[in-house]
């Protein structure tokens, strides 16, 4: 039992009938161990025919965090030496836009892998 589909229409079913569910139905308690499995293991968040493609965004994604951290200390200083503090508020403020940001990035990646996945099917 591996198909994603399965899994689902087996739990949601169960789901459906819980007070028809019996300590004696094992293929449930199968299927959610399955599915905790699964997520445990997360092999199903990387697409095996782009994998190589995705660790390598991911280095890239962490040079260039590396690289702006060290750039943003400088600047920090720098700021902070102007004016007292304004280094750390201007600090937060970035913070405050990628913590906006970042969900917004990750919601139009998440929907080009998926119309890409319903491209090859």
């Amino acid at each position: 039992m591996s198909d994603n589909t399965e899994l689902k229409n087996k739990i949601e079913s169960a789901w459906e009938n819980i007070t028809k569910i019996s300590p004696n139905d094992t293929d449930i308690a199968d299927a959610v161990n399955e599915v905790i499995k699964k997520l445990d293991t997360a092999g199903h968040l990387i697409s095996k025919d782009n994998a190589g493609n995705q660790i390598g965004l991911l280095a890239i994604g962490f040079l260039i965090a590396g690289l702006t951290s060290r750039i943003a200390g400088i600047l920090i200083d720098f700021l902070n030496n102007r004016i007292e503090n304004l280094g750390y508020f201007s600090l937060l403020a970035i913070a405050g836009s990628c913590f906006i940001l970042g969900p917004m990035a990750t919601f139009l990646i998440k929907g080009n892998i998926d119309e890409s996945i319903s491209n090859k099917s």
